[in-house]
């Protein structure tokens, strides 16, 4: 139901161009925008050439990565949901679709970046050593990585016990369970014989 026009629609001297359907799905650069009572329209350029204007609604419009940086992370992917795994962050310039998130349902795998645009935040991983792909954050739960796990012997007390919990592992690393509450514990003589950093 849209076509193109030289104009901005129903503007004094605007023609006929093409039909929409002309360009259905395809990708076009957007150079200026003109609000009439009519509307709003976009002009657009496909293969470098401008091609006329356009009614707004028949566009679908990329998200702009605002953010796209290296990260260090384990994870495991739970809510599949509704998700699946993109060439890069999803609705960005360039995505193609890989598969559906549901073919790495509870597997655990190795964050290595992380973007942001204005819809979310996404998480490009690799399993087995080999980069996957980009998920949404929502799809995955992250771990903590251990950055050093050392012999470290001292004598000590336990004290401010109130909300802590004892752990097999340091707090959510993968794998973790819990032992008990810290307050099994509360003003007791420990040895301290390991110390970690997450």
């Amino acid at each position: 139901g849209n076509a193109i026009w030289t104009e901005p629609y129903r503007t004094a001297g605007t023609k006929l161009v093409a039909q929409a359907e002309k360009y259905a799905n395809k990708d076009v650069q957007i150079v200026r925008e003109a609000k009439t009572p009519k509307g709003t329209y976009y002009q657009f350029k496909s293969g470098g050439n401008v091609i006329g204007w356009l009614d707004v609604k028949a566009f679908d419009m990329y998200d702009e990565i605002t953010s796209n940086k290296a990260v260090n992370m384990e994870a495991v992917i739970e809510n599949v949901e509704g998700n699946a795994v993109w060439t890069a962050p999803y609705k960005s310039v360039g995505v193609k679709l890989i598969g559906p998130a549901s073919n790495y349902k509870d597997k655990t795998v190795k964050i290595t970046r992380e973007a942001q645009t204005s819809r979310g935040t996404y998480y490009e991983f690799s399993s087995n050593g080999k980069t996957v792909g980009w998920l949404d954050k929502k799809a995955f739960k992250t771990y903590s990585t251990i950055e050093y796990d050392e012999s470290y012997v001292r004598d000590a007390v336990v004290t401010n016990v109130s909300g802590h919990t004892v752990w097999t592992l340091p707090y959510q690393v993968y794998g973790v369970k819990s032992v008990g509450s810290a307050s099994n514990y509360n003003n007791k003589q420990a040895k301290i014989t390991r110390r970690a950093k997450t």
